[in-house]
């Protein structure tokens, strides 16, 4: 649904600020051009490391050391 109301926009490239690399697929799938991935810089800690590991291990998150 957010690339149909992007397009709807008339926005077609763009750049992104994700570390999930399946948001890029799917929105050049609808004819979003990504022409860059910024990530989201993420420091891991004792609270949130378990949940950083998960995220690039299981869903492919481009994360830097965790």
């Amino acid at each position: 649904m957010g690339a149909q109301i992007l397009r709807d926009l008339g926005l077609r490239q763009f750049r992104i600020l994700t570390n999930n690399p399946k948001k890029v697929n799917r929105l050049e799938v609808y004819g979003i051009s990504v022409v860059e991935q910024l990530p989201i810089e993420i420091l891991s800690n004792e609270h949130n490391v378990k949940y950083l590991r998960t995220k690039r291990d299981k869903m492919g998150h481009k994360l830097r050391e965790v």
